[in-house]
């Protein structure tokens, strides 16, 4: 109670006049989101961002946001705690949203790896929980790159930003729609994640399927020259050069997803209403 007393005083002799009750719940509850959203972001998150990064720039926005919210009400220590879970359920939703494009980049790495019989080399991915293929990190990785190049982390700051006008920290959503329209959002977009697997892998899975055909054709006419030997090896060399080859269409799919997740966030919003 002293600490609060003298957090008070230092506060008053800097000019604030308000409760600091209610700006101290509102900080805590707009960090919460942030914090959730930023930590599943593989752009600003994973594991590869120190924990106290992840929380220095939450801690940064949230005293750039605060200011310009209205002041949280009088609560009780039920509803505060309620309204913490609603914050960070979510800011896990939106960083759920900011994670689906780069699944799907690396479920599509890890179908051309399995493709070529490469798929017993897994790898740790620090921007998403869990292993992933050799190609899979690969292109997880040039897709963050490419979503910088594209100022995709700014639409998130941004929509993250614009949340908060739509569903306020301190306020308990209607869930008009009965959490329908939400079920469909995350439904879509986890559909999502296989049409972009197969839209980046399906040029390797192709020429790699021809190949496998070219090679049992070619031991059906000659079955003394021992080629299986090299069927590997031309695998993998075929799939780089198409990998290299199909770069271009990893750009183009990263170029409009920032827009795309500015507009799901907006959707996910929407749905909690």
């Amino acid at each position: 109670m002293d600490l609060f007393a003298g957090l008070q005083r230092v506060m008053l002799s800097a000019g604030f006049r308000g409760d600091l009750h209610s700006t101290l719940l509102l900080y805590g509850l707009v960090l919460a989101r942030l914090a959730a959203a930023i930590s599943l972001s593989p752009f600003l998150g994973g594991q590869s961002v120190p924990m106290r990064m992840r929380l220095g720039l939450a801690a940064v926005i949230t005293a750039i946001l605060v200011p310009s919210m209205a002041p949280a009400g009088s609560v009780t220590a039920i509803d505060a705690v309620a309204l913490l879970a609603k914050e960070i359920l979510l800011g896990s939703l939106i960083g759920f949203l900011a994670q689906a494009v780069f699944y799907g980049i690396e479920m599509a790495g890890a179908l051309v790896d399995t493709q070529r019989g490469m798929n017993q080399i897994t790898l740790y991915t620090p921007q998403l929980p869990g292993p992933a293929s050799v190609l899979g990190l690969l292109q997880v990785q040039a897709a963050i790159a490419l979503f910088f190049t594209f100022d995709g982390h700014l639409y998130f700051v941004r929509a993250l930003a614009d949340s908060f006008t739509a569903i306020p920290a301190a306020k308990f959503p209607a869930m008009a729609a009965g959490g329908l329209a939400l079920a469909e959002l995350v439904l879509r977009v986890s559909a999502q994640l296989f049409v972009v697997a197969i839209r980046l892998a399906a040029p390797v899975l192709l020429a790699l399927f021809l190949l496998d055909v070219c090679f049992g054709l070619f031991n059906r006419v000659a079955a003394q020259i021992p080629i299986h030997s090299e069927n590997q090896t031309v695998k993998a060399l075929v799939s780089l050069v198409i990998l290299v080859l199909i770069m271009p269409i990893l750009a183009g799919q990263l170029r409009e997803y920032p827009q795309v997740l500015f507009r799901q966030i907006t959707d996910l919003v929407a749905g909690f209403r």
